[in-house]
């Protein structure tokens, strides 16, 4: 075999130190290697001798940030200092270009003393690719939000403090779903003293733009994490509140996951769907087996060794190592047979530098393939879409940072809070070198090309809640299969195991590297269980990787349910005597189907034996209460695939026409059938509360010298004549009687009694207002 030789370090060809003012786009500059290209410095204060120029331009984070405009998808960087930033396009990322004519600082100032500058109150914005805003920490300040875009500015619309805040706004996450901006953190209403995490719902994209984010006065539709309350089930109830949190959200197998780390516990919570979340585990580094919970706690405390990050791409926790110069990888994707991720390590930990430094902090920063790691005068570069994570080549200047600034007391040039993004393919770390910044784009030719399978699965139905493992849904059900496989791949192949079988089936999903989707129907008829799904993906040379490979262990599932539950919906829900009701049973779950029959029998048992029950196969029949008193409907859901029956409450109802109805075996199939029933009380005629108001408002005392209003809502039957009366009293008795309007109604009718007290037609005192209301049948 012909040895190759290893990639030779090379200098680095700096032009001359750039501060960048204006909002001109720099060239890119080169460097002597094959795998890194450097912007210029965005902002360079390393030879400036001035402590000044470090507390006011000490670069301190990064954040890069996709926003949706009307030419297409822009890329912007988030350039942080201590307490103010710039805002830069991403157009041409080599060649930035800064939108802003001078640092923008927050909206507000809060004087802390001699300190107060010293200060670095701007955390790290926090941001979410396609959305607009940035939610901004102000530490002791407060928070804000950030609009990112052309004309960047602070909104002055968060939370602003009368004074400094203690503890500090440091740490928040943004979660994007369905056309909805989420905000996940803590005291975020108004430095609220509740300090459990909340999820608000704060922005939502309607009309094809986002709605400005809702102000921390208005923060009141949220969800609350079961996590760190007393009330708090356990083991949720032990998490501590009371540090510093991180959050993480990642998705895989067609479920939202997010972990909230405090100290030595974190919580993994499912936001599938953010407005209900749910805690599913308590993973901690160590815990009591005899303590509540324990069933739902992963002891895990290999993890807790560092910080954290997520590969969303690869759905893999990682971690870096505060005690050693070493990053693990373990995994957070949802197996195929469990219902939450099992943190289980893969593989060997990294060893990134040679040497544990004296202290040891490390940075790091993760985004499509690309794994960034620093500290001090050391970075680093891990591949992590080669199928072992690999580091790429060194190179002095790009890993390593021999540059000595004027002010090195203060830290010089060194590794700091850096982001890497991916733009048309192609990986950028935007490099936060402490007294200055620029922009390394990697070279594609350096990153592995082999393929690695995988899959991702969404949809079915939220009421599929059977056993078995993955997404699940209903017969008729449809599911889309998405090819995730990384790498370059020419061809992909899409296979599925049917249950209870061994032998995979290939399906005609057509995939190329620009149509990854697959959209698959679950057969009407069954089998219902766990389907499996894999896929094999070709390179260019015809070799195959395949995702049932052990190597690659990306199999995903499906489980169809046999079980959906029929359901019935009416309008209206007033169940007036003599009036029409609207019946449906289009929102029964999964997809009815009789062949050559109908998909819906119905029964109507009135409450009068002398009224014989109606019996219906329309699939939205109405139908008209004539007696008062209690009604059932019943409806049978027919389906076609096999199963045992499912009654529902059917079969307890102590009716006789229900019962007679429910055994008679004709109104059922040969296969599976879903009962349900729905009881309501007919009456003709109803009266809502009494409501009395003066020039609009029911804040009393009244005046008065005023009218006051008097009115109530009612509902009236067909072939029922109503009588309306009003009569105002005080301890002596009656004293005056407004007219009703109308006095008297014939039905059906749905409307407003009204009445009237004139100005000054009472003298003061207390009073009580009483509706005599009554109704007779036409007949």
């Amino acid at each position: 075999m012909e040895e190759v030789e290893p990639m030779q370090r090379q200098g680095i060809q700096y032009l001359a130190t750039v501060l960048l003012l204006g909002g001109a786009a720099l060239a890119p500059q080169r460097v002597e290697a094959q795998c890194y290209e450097v912007s210029p410095k965005l902002t360079d204060i390393c030879g400036q001798s001035s402590e000044s120029a470090y507390i006011s331009s000490q670069v301190m984070h990064l954040r890069v940030v996709a926003v949706p405009e009307s030419s297409g998808t822009t890329h912007y960087l988030l350039y942080g200092y201590p307490n103010s930033l710039d805002v830069f396009k991403l157009s041409n990322p080599l060649a930035p270009t800064k939108v802003n004519s001078s640092p923008i600082r927050p909206a507000w100032y809060i004087d802390e003393g001699n300190h107060t500058d010293l200060t670095d109150h701007l955390k790290a914005m926090v941001v979410a690719n396609g959305f607009p805003y940035a939610f901004a920490p102000l530490y002791s300040w407060g928070w804000d939000w950030f609009e990112v875009g052309s004309s960047p500015k602070f909104m002055n619309s968060g939370y602003h403090p009368k004074g400094s805040v203690k503890p500090g706004y440091v740490t928040a996450a943004l979660l994007v779903a369905d056309n909805t901006a989420y905000l996940i953190g803590q005291r975020l209403e108004n430095s609220s003293a509740d300090s459990a995490v909340k999820i608000y719902t704060v922005s939502t994209f309607t009309q094809s733009k986002w709605s400005a984010p809702r102000a921390a006065s208005a923060l009141t539709n949220y969800a609350v994490v079961e996590a760190g309350r007393s009330s708090d089930p356990a083991p949720f109830n032990t998490f501590s509140l009371s540090s510093t949190l991180a959050y993480l959200t990642w998705e895989t197998g067609g479920k939202r996951f997010l972990l909230i780390r405090g100290g030595s516990q974190a919580v993994l919570v499912d936001v599938t769907d953010p407005v209900f979340p749910r805690s599913l585990r308590l993973v901690a580094s160590s815990f009591n087996p005899g303590d509540p919970g324990a069933s739902q706690v992963i002891v895990a405390p290999e993890l807790f060794t560092g910080t954290w990050l997520i590969d969303a791409v690869r759905a893999r926790l990682i971690v870096a190592s505060t005690t050693e110069p070493k990053v693990s990888f373990f995994d957070a994707s949802l197996p195929p047979s469990a219902g939450v991720p099992s943190f289980t390590r893969i593989g060997q930990p990294l060893a990134w530098l040679p040497a544990k430094p004296e202290k040891f902090s490390p940075y790091f920063a993760v985004g499509g393939d690309i794994l960034y790691l620093g500290w001090s005068d050391d970075q680093r570069y891990v591949n992590l879409g080669s199928n072992t994570p690999q580091l790429l080549p060194e190179q002095e200047g790009i890993t390593t940072l021999p540059r000595q600034c004027a002010y090195e007391t203060l830290g010089g040039e060194k590794s700091a809070d850096s982001a890497v993004f991916v733009r048309d393919g192609v990986h950028f770390i935007a490099r936060n070198l402490n007294s200055s910044g620029e922009v390394l784009k990697i070279s594609s030719s350096c990153l592995s090309t082999e393929p690695r399978p995988n899959l991702s699965v969404s949809g079915g139905s939220a009421g599929a809640t059977c056993g078995g493992s993955g997404v699940k849904g209903f017969p008729g059900d449809t599911f889309t299969i998405t090819n995730e496989s990384a790498g370059e791949w020419v061809d992909a192949e899409l296979y599925v195991t049917y249950p209870g079988t061994q032998q995979r089936q290939q399906l005609p999903a057509n995939w190329t590297p620009t149509n990854k989707t697959y959209v698959w129907t679950a057969p009407l008829d069954g089998p219902t269980g766990t389907y499996k799904f894999d896929v094999r993906v070709f390179d260019q040379s015809g070799t195959w990787y395949d995702s049932w490979n052990a190597q690659y262990n990306t199999t995903q599932s499906v489980t169809i349910c046999g079980d959906p539950e029929a359901k019935i919906t009416y309008t209206p829900t007033a169940f007036l005597t003599g009036t029409p009701l609207s019946f449906s049973a289009e929102g029964s779950e999964g997809h009815p189907q009789n062949v050559g029959g109908p998909k819906f029998t119905w029964l109507f048992a009135s409450p009068s034996v002398s009224e014989a029950p109606v019996k219906t196969t329309a699939d939205s029949p109405s139908f008209t209460p004539t007696a008062r008193g209690t009604y059932w409907a019943v409806l049978i859901a027919h389906y076609h695939h096999a199963g045992s029956d499912q009654l529902g409450n059917c079969g307890q109802i102590d009716k006789l026409d229900v019962q007679s109805f429910v055994n008679d075996q004709a109104n059922w199939t040969t296969r599976y059938d879903a009962c349900t029933a729905v009881s309501f009380d007919s009456q003709p005629f109803s009266v809502g509360a009494v409501s009395v108001t003066q020039n609009g408002s029911s804040a009393q005392p009244f005046q008065v010298s005023k009218p006051v209003n008097l009115s109530a809502p009612y509902k009236l039957g067909n072939g029922w004549n109503a009588t309306f009366a009003w009569t105002v009293k005080n301890t002596s008795g009656t004293v005056l009687s407004p007219t009703a309007t109308p006095a008297s109604q014939a039905g059906p009718a749905d409307s407003n009694v009204t009445g009237s007290i004139a100005a000054s037609a009472l003298p003061a005192g207390n009073y009580t207002v009483e509706l005599s209301a009554s109704a007779r049948s036409g007949s």
